[in-house]
């Protein structure tokens, strides 16, 4: 998985993009004079898909196995330098195990598909976990809200008082944090503000993890706007 492209806990549904390599030894034995990308990795790739899914509903407190695939159906060959997207959808979670069905797609058409089973389990280690937050900060999407909740749970469990400017995230506030929800880079400002206080005297640290936009439109409609037969242009503000 190259990147996470929606992550949804509220409707359980995670889509991710990837792209085939143009040359790996994987190819050279699969096959000769016919490279052709094997049907275990689809399944990986979808198996990888649904875990963001559900390391991102526990706040990664819990590492994620694969247990059992049902149902796999490999559709196509898929070649070296494919773009590939892969979604998965939650059926069940609990009881330390959880369901999803996955589907592996190459130009809007179906190239693979499972149900998969994984077991949730405490992190055997540390390190672990601390390898699987650094690859979330590489490759899920904006807007997730993972990182910055993981953040405040960590100050919180380190005795810290937090509040938590959040946008429009379905993750669960960790427990002892105080939230604050808005809509908007303008107004995540004006709650950071208020946060901090007058010269900063209401806070000892400030951490940032939000990817708020350079830049925003000059003027906004609150109706679809029209087409009116020419080119339009949006006048944005920094």
């Amino acid at each position: 998985v190259d990147r996470v492209t929606l992550l949804d806990p509220a409707a359980g549904v995670v889509r991710a993009a990837c792209r085939v390599p143009e040359a790996s030894p994987v190819f050279e034995g699969h096959f000769p004079g016919h490279p052709i990308l094997p049907g275990v990795l689809m399944i990986e790739t979808l198996a990888q898909t649904g875990g963001w899914l559900l390391l991102a509903n526990q706040r990664f407190a819990r590492m994620v196995f694969l247990a059992q695939v049902r149902e796999a159906k490999l559709r196509a060959f898929v070649a070296p330098g494919t773009a590939l997207e892969a979604e998965a959808r939650l059926l069940h979670d609990g009881s330390g195990y959880a369901v999803m069905s996955g589907r592996l797609s190459a130009g809007g058409r179906a190239v693979a598909e499972a149900e998969l089973t994984y077991r949730t389990a405490p992190f055997p280690t540390p390190a672990l976990r601390e390898q699987m937050l650094a690859t979330a900060r590489r490759v899920v999407c904006i807007g997730a809200g993972v990182i910055g909740l993981e953040v405040a749970a960590s100050a919180r469990a380190r005795g810290a008082a937090v509040t938590l400017v959040a946008g429009p995230v379905d993750l669960a506030t960790p427990r002892g944090v105080t939230r604050i929800d808005v809509r908007g880079a303008l107004a995540m400002r004006a709650a950071i503000h208020a946060a901090m206080g007058e010269g900063l005297a209401e806070i000892d640290a400030l951490v940032m993890s939000a990817a708020v936009s350079d830049y925003r439109p000059t003027t906004t409609s609150a109706t679809k706007i029209k087409k009116e037969g020419i080119a339009s242009a949006i006048a944005l503000t920094k």
